[in-house]
């Protein structure tokens, strides 16, 4: 554990990164954890060699703070949400491309600044050597395309024993993106062409890798901070279009907020899901599925985590402390003071009710599996150190809008409709109830049909209102999900970042309300631009201690 001298000099380096970042880019920011945030809330950086950095030490949290301003200073982040692409692979060149334009118009009259971008980027490269991306074929692409980018932009010679791991990649690809990486110098300062040839070199590399990766080369990418952003309008599977989260005050999108009807809108209990003899088929795939731990573990981190010292009456017998009236008459008789005092006896208590609220939305029909072993695994031991349980879900009634979109059509589509098709939300572990009872319903996350598309803000609202009537000192509230809102009528008749700004509202809201403790959890996406309090994880084919890790620091507030 960190000591006071370690950890005052950290906060004093956190606090002078944000203020150099604000004073380069003109916009307020603030540390929360161990990155850089908005005052809103959003990362406004994405790309892979500032969010590696080790923001403990001196030089690269320094390098970090100049990146992050020179972003804020250069980059219009409307058109580059825009622009984004859609497959994963391009999203993270194009966001790398983006950032290094940036970094390449400091001005030479602040040398230092130009020394610290350098220094980061160099730290960068040896650490994606040290977590074996370049190891991987797809790691060593996405490598060669940064020290090019990097290289080009800044006029600036590869280093000899670089451009030996490289070569070979950089050749295989030079035909390819000669053309558009030539342009990208001449265009630097022009945000809109230069992402016209940045968009052409994105596009390139993730054609040659249009397969789904293993979850290990997925882990090992990861490590080296090549994590696709999740794009405004998507839900982790679509393209980005459209404004960018946070650009009008959330009060105002929250109130601009509108439903076209609620007609379809559909509650389901999980318990009701299923016919028994589907729900006993499900209920046994669960239980079979592998857990890294057992749900004792849990209980014993929370409970240390979450538990508080209350009152329990007194503890009598005591050598001091104060006089005990039950035993002034034995001390008259005896005249022996021992055990005549008594202390104020506590015990541990977790005062505390958590609501998990998950995504299921069609991109995570694949971790079905995974995602209902994690809620039962923390809902057993969480159960175990005292703490209320509920798991909710969130999807619609049925894809692109269904009977919602025919009743706009027929009534003349008119403009702004607000929110098209019919949500469906679900109780699969009913919160304030004992475990052992409410997770009768969770099974049904096995049902393969139930998964649609997710209207994320709303959903929020509702998993809010039922945690606060959850009587406990601190009500948690845990989203689990693997990209932003998406309905793809409502996208088509109000734009693309329409319920993104509703999401933002609702998640800012809550926050700043402060009577619930709400994160979330990114499966193999990036959430900060929703949540101030987020981590993002690897999803594999079972259940990983990182994952369960990653959930329990979130619930218990570290």
């Amino acid at each position: 554990m960190a000591s006071d001298q370690d950890v005052a000099p950290a906060v004093a380096l956190a606090e002078r990164s944000a203020a150099a970042a604000r004073a380069l880019g003109g916009v307020g920011l603030v540390r929360r954890g161990e990155v850089l945030l908005t005052e809103r809330g959003a990362r406004p950086v994405s790309a892979a060699h500032v969010v590696t950095a080790d923001l403990t030490d001196a030089a690269t949290s320094s390098g970090v703070a100049d990146a992050v301003g020179a972003r804020l200073r250069q980059s219009d982040p409307t058109l580059h949400a825009r622009l984004m692409p859609e497959p994963e692979i391009a999203r993270v060149v194009f966001e790398a491309a983006e950032q290094l334009r940036c970094e390449s118009l400091v001005p030479t009259t602040l040398p230092g600044t130009r020394r610290n971008l350098t220094r980061l980027f160099d730290r960068w490269v040896d650490s994606a050597g040290q977590t074996g991306a370049t190891e991987t074929e797809l790691g060593l692409h996405l490598l060669t395309i940064g020290v090019v980018l990097r290289s080009r932009l800044t006029a600036t010679p590869i280093a000899e024993d670089l451009e030996d791991i490289i070569e070979a990649t950089r050749f295989g690809l030079a035909e390819a993106i000669g053309r558009p990486l030539r342009t990208l110098s001449r265009c630097a300062a022009d945000q809109a062409a230069f992402a016209e040839a940045a968009l052409q070199i994105a596009l390139v590399v993730a054609d040659r890798f249009p397969e789904e990766r293993s979850a290990a080369e997925r882990a090992t990418l990861r490590e080296a901070g090549f994590v696709p952003t999740v794009p405004p309008g998507s839900d982790g599977d679509d393209p980005a279009d459209g404004d960018t989260v946070g650009v009008v005050g959330p009060d105002a999108i929250h109130d601009e907020y509108g439903v076209f009807t609620t007609a379809y809108d559909k509650k389901s209990e999980g318990a009701a899901l299923g016919r028994p003899e589907q729900l006993d088929r499900w209920r046994l795939a669960l239980e079979q599925t592998s857990r890294p731990f057992p749900a004792g573990r849990v209980a014993r981190i929370a409970a240390a985590r979450l538990s508080t010292r209350i009152d329990d009456g007194w503890s009598a017998g005591a050598d001091e402390g104060l006089v005990d009236p039950a035993r002034l008459g034995e001390f008259v008789a005896r005249q022996d003071p021992t055990g005549l005092f008594r202390l104020p006896a506590t015990r541990p208590h977790c005062d505390a009710a958590v609501t998990i609220l998950l995504d299921c939305s069609g991109s995570m029909r694949r971790h079905s599996a995974a995602t209902a072993a994690l809620c039962d695994l923390l809902g057993q031991g969480l159960d175990l150190a005292g703490i209320s349980v509920g798991v909710l879900g969130f999807s619609t009634v049925d894809w692109h809008g269904g009977r919602a979109v025919t009743e706009w059509r027929n009534a003349g589509s008119p403009a702004n409709p607000g929110r098209l098709g019919g949500t469906h939300h679900l109780t699969f572990a009913r919160p304030g109830s004992a475990w052992r009872a409410a997770r009768r319903g969770l099974p049904a996350l096995l049902r393969p049909d139930l998964y649609a598309e997710g209207i994320d803000g709303e959903a929020l609202e509702w998993a809010a209102g039922l945690a606060l009537q959850q009587d406990a000192r601190r009500r948690i509230l845990l989203v689990i999900s693997d990209g932003g809102p998406m309905s793809t009528a409502t996208r088509d008749a109000e734009g693309p970042a329409y319920l993104d700004r509703h999401l933002a509202a609702v998640a800012d809201s809550i926050e700043r309300g402060g009577r619930i403790e709400l994160s979330a959890l990114g499966i193999d996406a990036d959430l900060s631009a929703f949540y101030r309090r987020s981590r993002s994880v690897i999803y594999g084919d079972r259940l990983s201690r990182d994952t369960v890790h990653a959930a329990l620091d979130l619930v218990t507030g570290l």
